[in-house]
């Protein structure tokens, strides 16, 4: 799954170690906050990106949990 949103979050333009950073980041980062304290995302980035990185993992989040549900 890091692999699938590593590759969305590089068409939203982000370098492909940032974007690799994020996606396997635990816990996933839920807040502009915790993308922050990423090593590699900076203010820039997040001022760039930070709505449209959350909206990508919480949609992969979501996607994840519907095809894989819990029992």
């Amino acid at each position: 799954m890091a692999d699938s949103i590593s590759m969305e979050l590089e068409r939203l333009g982000l370098t492909k170690k940032i974007a690799s950073a994020i996606a396997s980041a635990q816990p996933v980062p839920t807040t502009t906050e915790e993308l922050l304290a990423l090593r590699g995302v900076g203010k820039v980035t997040v001022q760039k990106y930070g709505k449209d990185i959350l909206l990508a993992l919480q949609k992969a989040h979501l996607t994840s949990n519907t095809c894989n549900p819990e029992t």
